[in-house]
C-alpha cells in the first residue's frame, strides 16, 4: 500500500552533525518520502554515496551521486514502512593533508545493520536518533566523499497531528491478543445520526484482567472530536469494575488498535507516536482515536482494508500495575574515577590518579603488548598491536582498550593518547571514547586509536619508547 502525501510530513527537519573534511563542494539530499537505499561505493575510503525514496504515492525516486566514480558498489536496503534508518556510524582520515571519509556503516530502528562500507581507520563518529528517524543526509564532495551530515525528525514532527495524540503507523502479520471486530455488508451500517452512527460491541472479560472492555466504533467519523472524514475507534471499560468502596480505580494501558489488509493479511497497526500511555477513570471511560483512519484511504479498494463490503478492526491492549515481581536496576556513573594501575614498572602516575601513562620501552621491535589497570571496581586493558591487526601489509599501529567481562553492561567516557616525547601537544594523537561496553561488543571491530609505522616513528624517542596515555572522564557501574 502506498503511504498518501497527507499521512508524514518530511519539510523542515533537523540539521545535525558534520563530519570529515572542508574540501570539495557542498551537496544535499533531503527527499519528499522515506529513504529506501543507501548505495556506497567504496576501497581504501568511501569514493561516493548515493540514495534512492519512496514519495506518498509510492513512486521511487533516486539521487546523484555523491562523490567520484571509483570504489566498488553495495547496496543497503531499508524496508519502509516496517523499518526506517535510525543511525549512522563511521570514521574520517586524512590523505595528502586532508580530510575525508574513511568508512561508513547504517542501523536501523528493527537493528538491523549494513556492513562496514570502506576501511575503519581514523577518527570514529556515530549518531543515533532516539524517538526519531534520520530523513536526509548532507556534506562536501569531490573524487572522493569529504564529509557527510543527517538531517533528523522526531516522531512528533513527522507523524500528521490528529485530534487525540500523534499516531505511528506499522504493519505486522499476527492479528491483536484481545479484542477483533470482524464487520459484514459495512456500507449498511447507520451513519443517519450522532447515536446510531456508532457501533459498540459488547463488554467482554479476559483471564487475568478483573475488567471488562469493549470496542466503539463510528464509521462516519466522531464528529464530536474532531473525526470527520476519518474511521473513529475507541477502547471502553466497564465503568462498574472501577468502583471500589467510596473510590475509583484508574487503570493504565498501553494501546494499540489494528486495521487488517485483506489483500495482504497483515494487520495496520496504530498506536500513539510517542509511546504514551492511555488512563482509564471514572471521569474517563473511553480511550482511542477520532482520525485513526481516512475514510478515503479506508474506502479505496487497493488499499485492501474494505473488501467485498468487509472489514476487521482490532484492538490490543495490556495494563501497566505496579508488581511484587518488579526487577530494580542502579546505574551509578562515576566522574572522573580513580585509576589503580598494574604493570608498576612500566607506568608513570600523575598527582591526580586520574591520568596515567604507560612507557612500551623498544616499541618498534615488540609483538603484541598488553597494560592492565583498575577503574571503577573493574579490570581494564589496553591491547596495543605495534605492526597492526589484520591489516595486509602489518603497516599500522592499533590500540584498542576494552574491559573485562562485558557481560556487565558499562559505560566508559575516555581519552587516550599517544604523548609526543618533546612536550609538542599539537603533535599528540588522541580520540574521544564515549561507548558501551557489553556482551554484544565485537572486540577487534573497532580500534581506539590508528597511525601509520611511519608517522608513529616520530613519537617514539631515540630509545625506542613510546608513551600512551588514557584518563578515564565517566564510568558507569550498574547493580
Amino acid at each position: 500500500m502506498a503511504n498518501k502525501p497527507a499521512s508524514y510530513n518530511w519539510e523542515n527537519p533537523t540539521k545535525k552533525e558534520l563530519w570529515g573534511g572542508d574540501g570539495g563542494t557542498e551537496w544535499n539530499y533531503q527527499p519528499n518520502g522515506p529513504i529506501t537505499e543507501i548505495i556506497v561505493s567504496h576501497g581504501y575510503f568511501i569514493d561516493a554515496i548515493s540514495f534512492k525514496s519512496v514519495d506518498g504515492e509510492g513512486k521511487v525516486h533516486s539521487s546523484d551521486k555523491y562523490g567520484g566514480d571509483g570504489g566498488t558498489k553495495d547496496i543497503f536496503e531499508i524496508h519502509w514502512p516496517n523499518d526506517y534508518l535510525e543511525s549512522i556510524s563511521g570514521t574520517y582520515d586524512t590523505q595528502n593533508g586532508e580530510y575525508f571519509i574513511r568508512s561508513l556503516r547504517f542501523k536501523t530502528k528493527q537493528g538491523i545493520e549494513s556492513k562496514s562500507y570502506g576501511h575503519a581507520f581514523g577518527k570514529r563518529f556515530e549518531y543515533s536518533m532516539q524517538n526519531g528517524i534520520i530523513v536526509g543526509f548532507y556534506g562536501r564532495r569531490s573524487n572522493l566523499l569529504d564529509a557527510i551530515g543527517v538531517y533528523v525528525k522526531p516522531y512528533a514532527n513527522l507523524y500528521c497531528l490528529t485530534s487525540r495524540v500523534l499516531m505511528l503507523r506499522e504493519e505486522r502479520d499476527i492479528q491483536p491478543a484481545h479484542l477483533l471486530l470482524n464487520v459484514k455488508s459495512y456500507s449498511l451500517l447507520p451513519i443517519d445520526t450522532e447515536e446510531r452512527g456508532k457501533y459498540e460491541s459488547k463488554f467482554y472479560e479476559f483471564e487475568g484482567y478483573p475488567y471488562r472492555w469493549k470496542l466503539i466504533l463510528y464509521p462516519n467519523g466522531d464528529s464530536t472530536r474532531n473525526g470527520k472524514g476519518h474511521i473513529s475507534l475507541y477502547l471502553a471499560i466497564d465503568e462498574n469494575n472501577l468502583a471500589r468502596d467510596d473510590t475509583y480505580l484508574t487503570v493504565c494501558v498501553d494501546l494499540k488498535f489494528f486495521v487488517l489488509n485483506n489483500d495482504t493479511k497483515k494487520y495496520l497497526t496504530i498506536q500513539d507516536a510517542e509511546g504514551a500511555i492511555m488512563y482509564f477513570g471514572k471521569q474517563r471511560t473511553v480511550q482511542g482515536f477520532s482520525q485513526l483512519l481516512s475514510i478515503e484511504i479506508f474506502k479505496d479498494p487497493s488499499n485492501g482494508y474494505l473488501v467485498d463490503d468487509a472489514c476487521t478492526f482490532g484492538a490490543e491492549f495490556f495494563i501497566i500495575q505496579p508488581s511484587r515481581r518488579t526487577r530494580h536496576e542502579a546505574l551509578t556513573l562515576f566522574k572522573d574515577p580513580l585509576v589503580e594501575t598494574h604493570n608498576k614498572d612500566r607506568v608513570f602516575i600523575q598527582s591526580d590518579g586520574k591520568t596515567h601513562t604507560w612507557e612500551i620501552t623498544q616499541f618498534l621491535s615488540k609483538g603484541n603488548e598488553e597494560v592492565r589497570f583498575n577503574a571503577a571496581n573493574r579490570t581494564w586493558f589496553l591491547h596495543i598491536f605495534p605492526k597492526g591487526r589484520d591489516t595486509p601489509n602489518g603497516d599500522f599501529m592499533s590500540l584498542y582498550l576494552h574491559v573485562n567481562d562485558p557481560s556487565r553492561k558499562v559505560y566508559v567516557k575516555a581519552t587516550v593518547r599517544v604523548v609526543d616525547h618533546l612536550g609538542n601537544g599539537s603533535k599528540e594523537k588522541e580520540e574521544t571514547i564515549s561507548r558501551w561496553y557489553d556482551e554484544t561488543e565485537k572486540e577487534w571491530d573497532k580500534p581506539d586509536i590508528t597511525m601509520q609505522l611511519s608517522d608513529i616513528r616520530e613519537y617514539v624517542n631515540m630509545e625506542g619508547t613510546l608513551l600512551l596515555q588514557v584518563k578515564f572522564d565517566v564510568i558507569s557501574e550498574i547493580k
